[in-house]
Protein backbone atom coordinates (compact mmCIF):
# COMPACT_ATOMS: atom_id res chain seq x y z
CA UNK A 1 0.00 0.00 0.00
CA UNK A 2 2.89 2.70 0.92
CA UNK A 3 4.52 1.59 -2.66
CA UNK A 4 1.08 2.85 -4.19
CA UNK A 5 0.92 6.13 -2.26
CA UNK A 6 4.21 6.56 -3.32
CA UNK A 7 3.12 6.87 -6.52
CA UNK A 8 -0.34 8.49 -6.67
CA UNK A 9 0.64 10.50 -4.02
CA UNK A 10 3.14 12.80 -5.57
CA UNK A 11 1.71 13.88 -8.67
CA UNK A 12 -1.73 14.26 -7.62
CA UNK A 13 -0.02 16.93 -5.12
CA UNK A 14 1.55 18.50 -7.04
CA UNK A 15 -1.59 19.42 -9.84
CA UNK A 16 -2.87 20.11 -6.55
CA UNK A 17 -0.49 22.76 -5.20
CA UNK A 18 -0.56 23.84 -9.08
CA UNK A 19 -4.08 24.26 -9.46
CA UNK A 20 -4.03 26.49 -5.67
CA UNK A 21 -1.69 28.52 -7.01
CA UNK A 22 -3.51 29.77 -9.44
CA UNK A 23 -6.36 31.01 -7.76
CA UNK A 24 -4.66 32.68 -4.43
CA UNK A 25 -2.41 35.76 -3.82
CA UNK A 26 0.96 35.19 -2.44
CA UNK A 27 2.18 37.99 0.16
CA UNK A 28 5.94 37.36 0.33
CA UNK A 29 6.92 39.24 3.85
CA UNK A 30 10.57 39.79 3.94
CA UNK A 31 11.32 39.30 0.48
CA UNK A 32 13.76 41.57 0.16
CA UNK A 33 16.20 40.41 2.46
CA UNK A 34 16.24 37.44 0.77
CA UNK A 35 16.29 39.45 -2.74
CA UNK A 36 19.39 41.18 -0.89
CA UNK A 37 21.16 37.92 -0.51
CA UNK A 38 20.33 36.95 -4.04
CA UNK A 39 21.39 39.29 -5.51
CA UNK A 40 25.32 39.70 -3.19
CA UNK A 41 25.79 35.81 -4.55
CA UNK A 42 25.41 35.32 -0.37
CA UNK A 43 23.59 31.61 0.30
CA UNK A 44 20.61 31.48 2.76
CA UNK A 45 18.81 29.42 4.30
CA UNK A 46 15.55 29.01 3.80
CA UNK A 47 12.84 27.14 6.67
CA UNK A 48 9.72 27.26 7.55
CA UNK A 49 7.37 25.48 9.66
CA UNK A 50 5.49 22.38 8.83
CA UNK A 51 1.91 24.02 8.63
CA UNK A 52 3.41 26.00 5.92
CA UNK A 53 3.98 23.15 3.62
CA UNK A 54 1.85 23.32 0.80
CA UNK A 55 2.78 26.24 -1.01
CA UNK A 56 6.64 26.54 -0.10
CA UNK A 57 7.47 25.30 -3.66
CA UNK A 58 6.45 28.41 -5.00
CA UNK A 59 8.58 30.76 -2.31
CA UNK A 60 11.77 30.16 -4.10
CA UNK A 61 12.21 31.82 -7.19
CA UNK A 62 15.64 30.67 -8.14
CA UNK A 63 17.55 27.51 -9.96
CA UNK A 64 19.41 26.24 -7.73
CA UNK A 65 18.34 25.07 -4.32
CA UNK A 66 18.72 21.75 -1.76
CA UNK A 67 16.30 20.80 0.20
CA UNK A 68 16.84 18.77 3.13
CA UNK A 69 13.96 16.33 4.13
CA UNK A 70 13.34 13.75 6.31
CA UNK A 71 14.06 9.95 5.93
CA UNK A 72 10.48 9.93 7.13
CA UNK A 73 7.83 8.19 4.60
CA UNK A 74 6.37 11.26 4.82
CA UNK A 75 9.36 12.50 3.76
CA UNK A 76 9.42 10.62 0.70
CA UNK A 77 6.38 11.64 -0.46
CA UNK A 78 7.28 15.39 0.22
CA UNK A 79 10.95 14.93 -2.08
CA UNK A 80 9.17 13.23 -5.07
CA UNK A 81 6.32 16.01 -4.60
CA UNK A 82 8.67 18.72 -4.88
CA UNK A 83 10.79 17.07 -7.72
CA UNK A 84 7.75 17.09 -9.74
Amino acid sequence: MRHLGLLVVPPLASVLIRLTRLTIRLDRVGRGIVDDLRAAGRPYIHAFWHGHLFLMPYSYLGRRIAIMISAHHDGELIARTMRL
